[in-house]
């Protein structure tokens, strides 16, 4: 058999400047029954497996895909990039990638803050399994202007996950 590849907090193989970090700064409390495992580079709690310091920063301040963790990169078709939130073009192609459902007469400002509204929808990656997960979940905008988080064309939408129960 082959050797079985160890993976990081997102999803990817571990590097070899990433487990050479590993081996010098993860530390564990021996303390029963705590166990915790920390960074005594940057005291990070638990230990960011997978990364050294500065790439755990860089991770901790990108998207990660929803399903898989991976970072999402900041040009994905998943996203308006700047100067684009008052062109309705480009926001029907964001809302269409995200699978999710709106108006075609909405003018571009509407679409433009549904784009803003449902930008969690949008932290997906390109993997084939997340994008299947995707498609089978429910992007339509509730009136707290969250997303649901339900099967898609189920006939009611859950409440809300985010906002507190009235």
């Amino acid at each position: 058999g082959g050797r079985v590849q160890e993976l990081g907090l997102d999803n990817q193989p571990i590097s070899a400047e990433a487990a050479a970090h590993r081996e010098k700064f993860r530390f564990r409390c021996r303390a029963q029954p705590c166990g915790t495992e920390f960074c005594a580079s940057c005291a990070a709690m638990p230990y960011h497996a997978g990364f050294t310091c500065q790439g755990y920063i860089a991770y901790k301040a990108s998207r990660q895909c929803r399903f898989c963790g991976t970072a999402v990169p900041p040009t994905s078709r998943m996203f308006l990039q700047p100067g684009e939130e008052s062109n309705k073009k480009k926001c029907v192609a964001v809302l269409r990638a995200r699978m999710v459902e709106f108006r075609k007469n909405d003018n571009a400002e509407r679409l433009s803050k549904v784009c803003e509204a449902t930008q969690l929808v949008g932290e997906v990656c390109e993997e084939s399994e997340c994008q299947r997960r995707l498609l089978a979940g429910c992007s339509r905008l509730l009136a707290c202007a969250h997303v649901c988080k339900g099967v898609r064309d189920e006939g009611t939408c859950l409440g809300c996950l985010r906002c507190p129960a009235p």
